[in-house]
Formats: structure tokens, sequence, C-alpha cells
């Protein structure tokens, strides 16, 4: 990951989501069913996984892989009964972003940058081997890149990546299931007049996502600064001219099929915020209803700021977005949002939040959350969020300025959500409390995001893969 010019809020929050768990009114049975009980999460440090910003999914036997950059290859750990872990080296001479994803026919795609061009590894065995490494991306110079798998053809599989020379986000598609991937596009609006001297030369990838209920319909999410930010920058921080702070994200959307893009901005902020810590996300529920979020400190009227995830959502495929809310409830500092919809207005969202409203506070404490709304497609009230807090991960400051950090970015870029069959949360971030590793925090309770409880069945305890001890 390249420079990232992201500075930390302060401030207190708005106290805008509900903190406490609590399970659904009981009926007959509901009280033996799972997913009507209070939220509980397992944490587990995944063995043998001293990297950062994980990338995780789950296979369709709920096997859950994880990814994350090591020289000179990217490390790749697999557990199929969610208590041994096997890890293997993969990639070429890249070992840098890494990202892994899951098709409709449940091959798993491994995606190394190797700065020119990216390697592109299938799996066919529900990824525990991978026996061909395709150096699948033309060699153009690439920055964070993001697989986007078209969930209903698995011949189809999206690549978005920052070009650093361009200063562009670039889509480029396959249609022999990642193989190759012989067209490209300019998603990022580099080429609107309107805003182009905003979104070139700084923009923030985010990742690709394919519109469930209709596959031509692509969406990317990115981050940009203003062009006053970006000369402000190279006046006051020679050394990161011209890269200002991010202040707005943008969403790239196309109705066919990747071949054109239309550009949208979701969220903005006034001068003096930073929303990009770090990457902006983009997830659509199971009736294509869109979200979009970022992390960072919005600048208040009267001058002080207000740290949180901030989500914004469209009902019509991208055309209008609601109005920024904020998610979390607490005051501090907010990085590494991300989130994952499920059936029609559920939303799962992760970040890592800090004891302090400072990210630059060296007896911070960071730990991981949890939130989810069963109503944030409804066009009638603001979406509603039972949020919970997980373990600690980080004691002292969090850097978010990519290559540009001096330290304190051990934790690394990003954090990843996914859900399994069962429409339960896994969350994969990185942790350095007792070393650097991975740290997976497992929902084993409460409600899932893809079936309501008793519904078609109760279910008394929380399913597990294959092959694991019942």
């Amino acid at each position: 990951m390249r420079r990232l010019a992201v500075a930390g809020g302060l401030g207190l929050a708005l106290l805008t989501a509900a903190t406490s768990v609590s399970a659904r009114s009981p009926g007959p049975n509901r009280e033996l069913d799972v997913r009507s009980r209070p939220f509980a999460f397992a944490a587990v440090d995944v063995p043998n996984s001293n990297f950062s910003e994980p990338s995780i999914a789950l296979t369709k036997r709920d096997s859950v892989l994880f990814c994350g950059p090591t020289r000179p290859t990217v490390a790749y750990v697999r557990t199929t009964d969610w208590s041994t872990f096997y890890r293997q080296q993969l990639g070429t001479a890249g070992g840098s972003d890494c990202d892994v994803k899951v098709a409709a026919d449940n091959a798993v795609l491994v995606a190394d940058l190797q700065v020119f061009g990216t390697d592109v590894l299938r799996s066919t065995d529900d990824g525990a081997s991978f026996p061909v490494a395709n150096t699948a991306e033309d060699p153009v110079e690439q920055d964070r890149q993001w697989l986007g798998m078209d969930p209903s053809n698995p011949k189809t599989v999206y690549l978005a990546f920052h070009d650093f020379v361009l200063e562009s986000e670039v889509v480029a598609k396959s249609t022999d299931g990642g193989q190759t991937f012989p067209t490209h596009a300019v998603a990022s609006a580099t080429t609107d007049t309107a805003l182009a001297k905003d979104t070139y030369p700084n923009t923030f990838s985010g990742p690709v996502r394919v519109d469930p209920t209709d596959p031509g319909r692509v969406y990317v999410a990115y981050g940009i600064s203003t062009f006053d930010d970006n000369v402000a920058m190279c006046q006051t921080s020679p050394t990161a001219c011209p890269f200002g702070a991010p202040r707005s994200v943008m969403v790239a959307v196309s109705g066919d099929a990747g071949k054109t893009w239309r550009n949208v901005m979701p969220i903005t902020s006034p001068p003096g915020s930073v929303i990009g810590n770090l990457f902006p996300w983009i997830t659509v529920d199971r009736a294509g209803n869109v979200y979009v979020a970022a992390a960072g400190a919005m600048r208040n009227a009267d001058g002080t700021f207000t740290n949180g995830l901030f989500l914004s959502m469209s009902r019509d495929r991208g055309a209008t977005w609601s109005p920024v809310r904020k998610v979390n409830a607490g005051p501090g500092a907010v990085v590494f949002p991300t989130m994952v919809a499920g059936s029609r207005g559920v939303l799962d969202v992760a970040w890592l939040e800090s004891s302090s409203p400072d990210q630059t506070a060296g007896d911070a404490v960071w730990t991981v959350h949890f939130a989810q709304s069963r109503n944030a497609a409804s066009a009638v009230e603001a979406p509603t969020f039972i949020e919970v807090a997980g373990p600690a991960v980080r004691h002292g400051a969090v850097c978010t300025l990519g290559l540009n950090c001096s330290g304190n970015r051990d934790l690394g870029d990003f954090m990843e959500i996914d859900l399994d069959s069962f429409g339960y949360a896994h969350v994969a971030t990185a942790s350095t409390e007792g070393g650097r590793h991975v740290l997976w925090w497992r929902q084993d309770a409460g409600p899932s995001a893809l079936s309501e409880a008793c519904a078609p069945s109760c279910v008394a305890g929380r399913p597990k893969p294959p092959g694991a001890p019942q």
C-alpha cells in the first residue's frame, strides 16, 4: 500500500447508535433458537499468522480463509473445522496487498499484488490448493487491488485497482473465471470536468462489488481529497505533495457490466475533516440496496470534530443517497471500516475504535467493534444499530498514512468482515496484543444477516462446518 494522507481526529462523537444488546421478544420455541439470543462472539488468535491487514472469505462449505501481505509471497491460512489451521505461501515475487474471494461455483481466488500486475491464483478444491499461479493482470503499475465476484456467474470476475501513475481507479474484467483480464475501464471521475480537479491526482481505493439482483450493475468505492487540500499539502508537507487528506467518498457505478461508469458522491465533509481511515467500503444487500461507509473525523460548525464510522445508502442503485449518518456510539477515533450486507436492509459493520479521541495517543486502547442494523434500507426511519465491543487489538497509536507512516502501522491498512452460510459474521483484523497476528472474531449467537429466528426452523446451537466436532 502506497502513501495515504490521513490524520487523526479530535473531539466528541454524537451518540447515534444503540450500545446495548438485547434478544428479540420470545415467542413459541424462540428461546431455543440461537438467532433469538443476544449477540455473542468467540475470539480466536489465528496460529502462524504474523501478518497485518487480513482479507477473509468463507467458502460454500464454511471453510474460513485468510490472506495477508508477507514478502516475497503472501500468507494464506485455511481452516475447514474452525480449530485446525493450515498455512501456505502463495504468489510469486510480490507479497504485498492480498485479497481472497469465493466464486459462485466455490472456486477460491487469491489476488497477490505484484506492483507491475497482479497474480490471480485459483483453487477448485475449496481453497486447499492452487495448482497454477496466473500472472493474469496486464503488467501495469498497480496499488491496492480488490476482487469482485459475480454472485450468479463464476466466470465473471472483476479486479479493481489503483493505477498510481494515472492516479485513477481502474476495473479489469475476466470472463474465464479469473484466468485472463482482457478488458479495462477507468472507473474514477478523472475525466469528469466537474470532478477531475478533485479526483486527480489523489484517489484512495475501495472494494468492487456486483449487485446480486442485477449482474450488469457493478460498484467501486474510492476516497478523494480536494484540489485545495492537495495544494495545501504541498505547502505544509512537501514530502507528501500533492496528496491531501481524503474528504469525500465517491462511488463509480456501471450499468453495463463494467464497460462505462458514472460517478456520484455519497459522503463528503467540511474543510478540515479527514474521512479516510483508511479505505472506504461498499456492499450490496440481497435486494440490491447499496451501502457505502468511511471512517474518520467530521469537522463540526463550531470547529470541534466528531469521530466515527459514517454511512450512506442508496435504494435506487446509486442514483440518490441517504443523508450521512454516524453508526458507532462512542467518541473515540475510528479506523478500518468494513461491511457486509445480508437480506434486504440487514447490514453488518465492523471497525476498530480507540479509547481516545486522538488516534495518535500513545496510551490508547483499540478494540474491535461490530454493529448490525435490520432496517438499514428503510425509507421512513433512520437505521438503528445494535453494537457490540470486542477484545483489544492494540495499545498505542495507529497510523493511517500508508507508506508515509514512520511507525505505528503494525495493523496495516484495513480489516474485513464476511458471512458464513448461516448468516453469521466473521471478522478478521490484525492484532499486536502478544505479538502481531490475525484475530478472528466469530459470531456464535444472535440475529442472522440471512434469516429470521425459527425460520425455517429453530436452531438450538450455532451450526458448524462439515467435519467439525458438533
